[in-house]
C-alpha cells in the first residue's frame, strides 16, 4: 500500500509539476508577444519613414550664362542635386555673377518656369531637373536724343554701364509756337541737369509746351517803292534774327540794303517791326566768304559725307564761297562704314534734321569764315550666332566694319552626333570653316552649319563628380572620350562641353565661438570657432581688452590658448605667470596651485623663478580623468585661472559616435528596455512557479504520510 500510496503521490506530483511548467510557458510566451506587438508599434513611424518615396531634384546653368545654382535645402547646405520626398518643398536659389543678370529657370529653352531668382519647388514623383538662365550685362549703353516733333540734331552718346548721364540743355528747334518743356526718359519727366543711371539703351525724347502769344514778334519787310512781296517773320521775342536777301526789284536802282542792316547781319527782334528796302543808283557790292569741312575720325574724304548747296545746285569741290547773307544747305550723307559723333558748328545756329537717313541743315553765312567740323567714328556692328539645331547661344560680338574676327571653333552645345563644320550668313551668301577669318561689313547673324559625324565613335569615360568645399569650387559628373578628348554633359554624348561644369564653393558653416584665452584688463583675449562642414577649418577673432584696473597675475604661456596634455608624451604641462607690478617679486607671492578646486600636492607640481614657471608632473595628471580641467595659481594676494585638458589613447580626445544604425537612438533605448522587462518578468514568473510547485509537492507527501 505504501509503495502504490508513493507512486501515485509521485505521478501527482509528476503531473502537477507538468502543469505548472505549461501555464509558465504560456505565460512567458504571451508576455514576450505582447511587449514585442507594443515595440513593433512604436517602431513604424521610424519604419514608416524610411520607406518614404525618394527622388532626384537637379538645377543646372544655361551654356551661356554665368552664375550660381544650387538647391538650399536648409539642413545639407548648398548642392546641385539631391533626394527629397515627393511632396516636400525645397528652394532653389539662382545668384548671377558680375556682369551677369539672372532670366528665369526653365525646364528648357522654351519654357519659363519661375522668373523669380528664389524658386519654391514643391517635388514631384518623377523628373525634377531645372535650367537656370543668366544673361551678361552689357558694357556700355547708346542713349540717343529724339526731338519729339521738333527739328534739328544732337549727336548720341554712349553711357559705360553703372555710369551717370547728365542731360544736355535743349539743343533742337522747337515746333512752331512751342518751347521746351522737359527731357522724357523711359516715360520719366526729368530736367535739364537732372542726372540718370542707364540700365539699357534708351532714347531720351524731347517734350514741348505752348508759348503765351505775347512772347512773340512779327517782322515785317516794306519794298519802299519796289515791286514784289515777302513774307514776314514771326520770332520769339528776344531772339537774334538773320536779315534776309532781298526778295524786292526796283526799276533803275540797285538794292543797298535793309534799314536795319545788310543781308546776313543779326538783329535783335523786341517788338513788331517793319524793316523798309534801300535803294541806290550803284550797284551794292557784298563780301564773300569761305565755308570748310573738317572730317576727325574719318578714313573718307569729304564728298562721302558732305554734298553742299547753293541756289538749289550741288557745289563741287572746296572751297565753298558764299557771299555774306546767302542760305547755305548742307546735306551729311551717312556711309556704311562709318556714323556721326559729334558735330562743332563755329558757333552759328546748325540744327540737322533727320530725313531719309540724311541729316540736312541750313543757314545764313554770316560776314566771316566759317569752319564746320564733324566727328566721326567707324560703325559699330553686331555679330550674333544662331546654333541652328543646338541648344544654347554664344555671346554676340561688337565690332566695327572692316574689322577681322575669327569664327569660332565651338558652339555651346553639340546636336547628336554632329560635328560643326561651318558658318553661313543668314541672308547673304558668306560661308566659311570654324577658325576663318571674317570680315565685318555690318550686322549680321551667322548660323551654325552640322554634319553629321560618323567618323569617329566616340568612347566615353565616366568623370566622377568632385564634390565643392568649403573654400574650393568642385565639378560635376561629366564623360570623356577617351579617343578625342571631348567632353560631354550626358551620357550619350550629345551634350558637348568645352569644360566640366563647376559646382560653386559652398563657403564656411561656422559654428558658436567659443573662448580660448579670457581678456584682462591690458591684454587681449582669444575665441576660436570651427568649421561645421571641415573641423580642420577654424577661425580665431580677438576679445578686446576689458579695460580699468589691470588684474595682478596673468598667464603668459601656456603652450597654447588651453593646452591638451597626451599622457604618452611623458611631459608635463608648464605655465609662466607674471605680476602686473614688481614682476621679480612674482615668485615670493606663490603659495601654492588647486584643479577643478582641489589642491595639487606638492609632489604633483614643480615651481621655479623666472616670474613663476609651475609644471604640472606627469604622474599628477595621470590621476586626473580625461576632458577639460581648470587651474588656480594661488598667491598671496591674488589667484590666476588658466584652462587645459586631457586626451585620450592615442593622443586624441574620445568624441562619441551616435547613431552609428540606420534606427534613431530612442528606437534602440525603448527595444533595449523591452528587453530586459521581458527577462525580468520571466525571470519572477519561473521563480513563482517554481515555489508553487515545491509547496504543491510538500502538502502531496505530507497528506499521504497521514493517509499512511
Amino acid at each position: 500500500m505504501r509503495e502504490h500510496s508513493y507512486l501515485r503521490e509521485t505521478k501527482e506530483e509528476s503531473s502537477c509539476n507538468g502543469e505548472i511548467k505549461c501555464q509558465c510557458a504560456k505565460t512567458v510566451w504571451r508576455t514576450i508577444l505582447i511587449v514585442s506587438v507594443l515595440t513593433l508599434f512604436a517602431l513604424l513611424p521610424s519604419f514608416a519613414y524610411a520607406s518614404t518615396a525618394k527622388v532626384v531634384v537637379s538645377v543646372y546653368m544655361d551654356y551661356g550664362g554665368d552664375g550660381l545654382v544650387a538647391i538650399d535645402d536648409g539642413a545639407s547646405g548648398y548642392r546641385v542635386s539631391g533626394e527629397y520626398e515627393v511632396g516636400s518643398t525645397v528652394e532653389i536659389v539662382a545668384i548671377p555673377a558680375d556682369g551677369y543678370t539672372f532670366d528665369r529657370f526653365g525646364r528648357d529653352e522654351l519654357t519659363t518656369v519661375s522668373e523669380d531668382a528664389h524658386y519654391t519647388l514643391t517635388v514631384k514623383d518623377g523628373t525634377n531637373s531645372l535650367l537656370a538662365f543668366f544673361s551678361k550685362i552689357p558694357d556700355a549703353y547708346d542713349v540717343v536724343y529724339s526731338a519729339g516733333g521738333g527739328f534739328g540734331f544732337m549727336a548720341p552718346e554712349t553711357v559705360k554701364a553703372g555710369g551717370k548721364l547728365t542731360l544736355p540743355k535743349c539743343g533742337f528747334l522747337a515746333p512752331l509756337g512751342m518751347e521746351f518743356d522737359y527731357w522724357s526718359v523711359g516715360g520719366t519727366a526729368m530736367e535739364e541737369g537732372d542726372s540718370f543711371t542707364p540700365g539699357d539703351d534708351t532714347t531720351i525724347v524731347a517734350n514741348w509746351k505752348p508759348v503765351s502769344s505775347g512772347d512773340w514778334v512779327t517782322i515785317s519787310f516794306d519794298s519802299a517803292g519796289g515791286q514784289g512781296t515777302m513774307d514776314a517773320l514771326i520770332v520769339l521775342r528776344g531772339s537774334d534774327v538773320i536779315l534776309p536777301e532781298c526778295g524786292f526789284s526796283h526799276e533803275g536802282l540797285s538794292f543797298a540794303g535793309w534799314s536795319a542792316g545788310l543781308p546776313g547781319e543779326t538783329v535783335k527782334a523786341e517788338q513788331d517791326t517793319v524793316i523798309a528796302a534801300m535803294w541806290s543808283e550803284h550797284e551794292l557790292t557784298v563780301s564773300e566768304y569761305t565755308l570748310t569741312i573738317t572730317l576727325e575720325g574719318s578714313g573718307l574724304g569729304v564728298g562721302r559725307w558732305v554734298e553742299v548747296t547753293r541756289d538749289g545746285k550741288k557745289m563741287t569741290g572746296e572751297p565753298y564761297t558764299f557771299r555774306q547773307g546767302e542760305e547755305v544747305t548742307i546735306r551729311i550723307l551717312s556711309p556704311s562704314e562709318e556714323e556721326l559723333a559729334d558735330i562743332d558748328a563755329d558757333g552759328i545756329s546748325f540744327s540737322p534734321v533727320l530725313k531719309s537717313g540724311d541729316y540736312f541743315a541750313s543757314f545764313f553765312m554770316p560776314d566771316r569764315d566759317v569752319n564746320l567740323v564733324l566727328s566721326v567714328q567707324p560703325k559699330r556692328c553686331w555679330i550674333l550666332f544662331n546654333g541652328g539645331q543646338a541648344l544654347g547661344h554664344l555671346d554676340p560680338v561688337v565690332a566695327t566694319v572692316g574689322d577681322k574676327m575669327t569664327l569660332p571653333e565651338r558652339f555651346a552645345s553639340t546636336p547628336g552626333k554632329r560635328a560643326l563644320s561651318g558658318w553661313r550668313e543668314v541672308n547673304g551668301t558668306y560661308r566659311g570653316q570654324p577658325g576663318d577669318s571674317y570680315s565685318v561689313q555690318g550686322n549680321v547673324t551667322l548660323q551654325a552649319v552640322w554634319t553629321v559625324e560618323d567618323a569617329h565613335e566616340h568612347s566615353l569615360v565616366k568623370v566622377d563628380t568632385v564634390p565643392a568645399t568649403c573654400e574650393t569650387a568642385g565639378t560635376e559628373t561629366y564623360w570623356k572620350c577617351s579617343g578625342c578628348g571631348k567632353l560631354f554633359a550626358d551620357a550619350n554624348g550629345t551634350q558637348e562641353i568645352s569644360d566640366p561644369r563647376e559646382i560653386a564653393a559652398v563657403g564656411h558653416d561656422w559654428g558658436e565661438w567659443t573662448i580660448a584665452r579670457e581678456p584682462t584688463a591690458t591684454r587681449e583675449g582669444e575665441k576660436v570657432r570651427t568649421c561645421k562642414r571641415d573641423p580642420s577649418h577654424t577661425e580665431t577673432a580677438a576679445i578686446p581688452a576689458t579695460g580699468g584696473e589691470p588684474e595682478p597675475y596673468a598667464v603668459v604661456d601656456s603652450g597654447g590658448a588651453a593646452p591638451i596634455w597626451d599622457p604618452e608624451s611623458g611631459e608635463g604641462i608648464t605655465f609662466t605667470v607674471k605680476r602686473a607690478e614688481d614682476d621679480a617679486e612674482t615668485y615670493a607671492h606663490f603659495t601654492g596651485a588647486t584643479v577643478d578646486g582641489a589642491s595639487v600636492p606638492p609632489l604633483g607640481y614643480t615651481a621655479e623663478e623666472g616670474s613663476l614657471i609651475l609644471t604640472l608632473l606627469p604622474a599628477y595628471l595621470e590621476s586626473l580623468g580625461e576632458g577639460s580641467h581648470d587651474v588656480s595659481i594661488l598667491f598671496d594676494d591674488g589667484t590666476v585661472t588658466a584652462s587645459f585638458s586631457i586626451a585620450g589613447p592615442g593622443g586624441v580626445a574620445p568624441t562619441p559616435d551616435p547613431g552609428r544604425s540606420g534606427l534613431p537612438v530612442w528606437a534602440w533605448i525603448l527595444i533595449g528596455v523591452a528587453g530586459v522587462a521581458v527577462i525580468g518578468f520571466a525571470a519572477l514568473i519561473l521563480r513563482r512557479r517554481r515555489l508553487e510547485a515545491s509547496l504543491h509537492a510538500a502538502r502531496h507527501r505530507s497528506s499521504g504520510r497521514s493517509r499512511g
